[in-house]
Formats: C-alpha cells, sequence, structure tokens
C-alpha cells in the first residue's frame, strides 16, 4: 500500500475517532454532492449516524475491530462512491430526500437536511451491503488486515467498544425509554 494512501486513511480513522469521543459533527467532500455532515448521531428505531451504524452491528454480534472498519468504510462509500439509489420523499417531492453511494460493497446512505434558512446538506445516516455481502466481507476483511494494528484503528476499536457499552448501560438504566433495538443490545 502507498505511503499517502495510509496516511490518508490514518487521517479518516482519525476524525472518525474524534466524532466518537467529542460528539461533534464534522465534514467531508464529496465531488459531486459537496460537504457531507459525519454525525455521531442517536441510537433507537429512529437512530441515524455512527451511533447508529454502530448499534446495528452490536445487535448482530459483532465485534468493535468488525463495526470500526465498517465506519470507516463508509466514509469511504460517502466520500467517493457510486449513486446507486435515489429515494424521494413521498410527501415532499421537491426535496432532495435520500442517495446511497456504494464502494466495495459498501453503501453509504445519506439523508439531506435542512439547516439554517434554505440551505440543504447531506447527512450520514446509515449503511448497508445488500446485493455485495462477499465483497463488503472482503472489503471489511482487508481494512481490518491493514489497520488492526495501528495505534490510531486500536483507539478508533476502543471508541467502538465505549459506545455500544454506554449504549448496553443505557438500555439497562432506562428500560421504558429504550427501543426494541436497545432492548436486543440488553440480551
Amino acid at each position: 500500500m502507498k505511503m499517502k494512501e495510509k496516511r490518508k486513511a490514518i487521517k479518516d480513522i482519525l476524525l472518525l475517532s474524534n466524532i466518537l469521543k467529542s460528539g461533534e459533527s464534522q465534514t467531508i467532500k464529496n465531488p459531486e454532492l459537496g460537504e457531507i455532515t459525519i454525525d455521531k448521531g442517536e441510537a433507537g428505531r429512529k437512530g441515524y449516524g455512527l451511533v447508529h451504524i454502530i448499534e446495528k452491528r452490536a445487535i448482530e454480534g459483532k465485534k468493535e475491530e468488525y463495526s470500526a472498519a465498517i465506519l470507516y468504510l463508509v466514509m469511504k462509500a460517502a466520500k467517493g462512491g457510486k449513486l446507486i439509489r435515489k429515494i424521494p420523499f413521498k410527501n415532499n417531492l421537491e426535496h432532495k430526500g435520500r442517495i446511497e453511494l456504494e464502494k466495495e460493497g459498501i453503501i453509504a446512505i445519506l439523508s439531506c437536511q435542512r439547516n439554517q434558512g434554505d440551505t440543504e446538506k447531506w447527512l450520514l445516516t446509515g449503511f448497508d451491503n445488500r446485493n455485495k455481502k462477499e465483497e463488503a466481507a472482503e472489503a471489511i476483511q482487508t481494512v481490518i488486515a491493514q489497520y488492526s494494528h495501528s495505534l490510531e484503528f486500536s483507539d478508533f476499536r476502543k471508541q467502538v467498544g465505549a459506545t455500544v457499552s454506554s449504549l448496553l448501560k443505557s438500555s439497562l438504566e432506562n428500560p421504558e425509554k429504550s427501543s426494541k433495538n436497545d432492548n436486543d443490545i440488553a440480551k
């Protein structure tokens, strides 16, 4: 692997780790869409962002290393993936709705959000790997093989684990506020 490519990957991993640590949103650039907001997000039935993606993998019983690799690949797809689907909002056809960008079998789901005034900005809301599960699994294993030994990936993996622990603690402390998904984590 080229050194420039590795530095770029480490920079992306650090960005994701910082979002989970600080809770502060960051933006990335997509050449066709412009700025995309990456947010820590929220868990639960109507969740979004990094926490939502982590929560779903925790429910599936995936390890932190696997979830960390997925988050990195989702960000890569958001930055430079191929547009595979547009999903308009049924109640507002003028709104851009959601889109899906795919790269290496990983699908980044983006939703167009209205910010202050009339400005719209894309927000990473989720992940999918339908129809290309083998390609996605190979990409995930490649990321783990290439970066799992690095300090940056190790710290990021710990942040993902801390998020899973926080989700578990929250669902145990507030069972009446927990969604079905949160209760699945607590089992």
